[in-house]
């Protein structure tokens, strides 16, 4: 496993914080609008991209998104377990690519804001198993 693998595992696991009903019904409204393999586009005009969709459980999964602004992007991973948090760059096209890591199997929806008043750019529901 790489080191960046190993760092961003760490991280997932560190930053996993079980959050209320509020956050997760909050999250759930706009995973009930997914598309085509998890991308979905909301108001702020950015999308996302889950590959594979689903995903196996304790897996990796790619991310792909487009049409964000400025350098980097907030994502959050509403998972079963509670939701994950951490930024990811923005190159200078306006997208971002990354691989992630799945727990145990469920909904999840990842989340894409940005800006000061944290503007949802974009939201992918997919699955795990």
């Amino acid at each position: 496993m790489s080191t960046s693998k190993i760092l961003r595992s760490a991280a997932l696991l560190g930053a996993v914080v079980v959050l209320g009903a509020a956050a997760l019904s909050a999250g759930g409204a706009d995973a009930a609008k997914g598309g085509k393999h998890g991308a979905h586009q909301t108001g702020g005009g950015a999308t996302l991209v889950i590959t594979p969709n689903p995903v196996a459980a304790y897996s990796s999964f790619h991310v792909d998104g487009c049409g964000y602004t400025g350098t980097t992007v907030q994502m959050n991973l509403v998972q079963p377990a509670g939701v994950a948090a951490w930024a990811e760059p923005v190159g200078t096209d306006g997208c971002t690519h990354f691989d992630w890591s799945a727990n145990g199997a469920g909904a999840y929806t990842l989340n894409a804001y940005q800006g000061q008043n944290w503007t949802l750019m974009a939201s992918a529901p997919f699955s795990v198993y």
